[in-house]
């Protein structure tokens, strides 16, 4: 069964946004 893993997503998802604090937070 072809089911998503959420952990693998949440994760990417949270990188993202780690990555996207990062680039408003730089100067």
């Amino acid at each position: 069964d072809d089911k998503p893993d959420y952990c693998e997503i949440a994760r990417k998802r949270i990188a993202a946004a780690n990555e996207q604090t990062i680039m408003e937070l730089r100067p």
